[in-house]
């Protein structure tokens, strides 16, 4: 789902899909409050739903942090706020939320695992993989179910721009520590995937590059710079990657 603006009969016509119910006059005003966000709609929608039990558009106000002063891409903001407090902040959902944002792309799930494999990052990504945590794909169906994440083949997951940025923005913020560390270990994890030092191709790169945002996250710039930038991307300056394959970024 994109976030150009929506018109109001379209507007309408996508609360209702969603099984929101109420006059029309109100779900014109919750598309005004979302300044036709049309993501946003859609976390309304399913919140009222599926969260609240009780589809009707004026209850919205009842919903806790949707009365802030906001609009747009704020509000829908909002709305996922309400959803992480919803699922709890120990929960399975929202620590699959987090790992999510420390993603700019879709995420492999073989990637996904890497970042759960022992020895455990403790903190707010731990609850998703944990013993007595519910089965990853149950927690990913739902996810999915609510729209907070997308599916698009069996082994990736995705999810909306806003979603990546808020629940990344609020894993920084909250735990620090945790933030760098995760990103530490994925910076690693893609630095190992080609089969030689300095690989070829584009598909060879691919990794490498992957690596260098994470390097950078998890305060490892300089190595990310020199190491892996420098030495193993463009051959210890000799341009592979930049001058040879065209390639500046993935």
């Amino acid at each position: 789902m994109d976030v150009e603006s929506l018109n109001p009969k379209d507007g309408v016509k996508l609360l209702t899909s969603l099984g929101v119910t109420g006059p029309d006059e109100e779900m014109c005003r919750a598309l005004e409050d979302m300044a036709g966000h049309a993501f946003g709609l859609v976390l309304l929608g399913h919140y009222l739903v599926d969260v609240v039990g009780d589809p009707d558009i004026t209850k919205r106000d009842h919903v806790k942090l949707l009365k802030a002063h906001v609009k747009g891409a704020e509000k829908a903001k909002a709305t996922l706020r309400a959803y992480a407090d919803w699922f709890g902040a120990e929960s399975a959902e929202t620590a699959m939320l987090h790992l999510l944002g420390l993603f700019d792309r879709p995420v492999p799930m073989a990637t996904l695992w890497a970042l759960v494999a022992e020895p455990l990052i403790a903190g707010p990504t731990e609850p998703s993989y944990v013993a007595d945590a519910p089965p990853l794909a149950m927690v990913l169906r739902r996810l999915e179910e609510l729209k907070l994440i997308t599916r698009p083949d069996a082994e990736t997951v995705d999810g909306h721009l806003l979603v990546r940025e808020y629940f990344g923005a609020a894993l920084e913020k909250s735990s620090p520590d945790v933030w760098k560390q995760a990103h530490s270990r994925l910076f690693d994890y893609f630095c190992t995937i080609p089969d030689k030092d300095q690989p070829d191709g584009e598909a060879g790169l691919l990794p490498l590059y992957q690596s260098l945002h994470h390097g950078v996250a998890a305060g490892r710039a300089q190595e990310a710079l020199f190491d892996i930038y420098y030495q193993r991307i463009n051959r210890n300056g000799r341009g592979y990657g930049t001058h040879q394959l065209s390639l500046f970024s993935t």
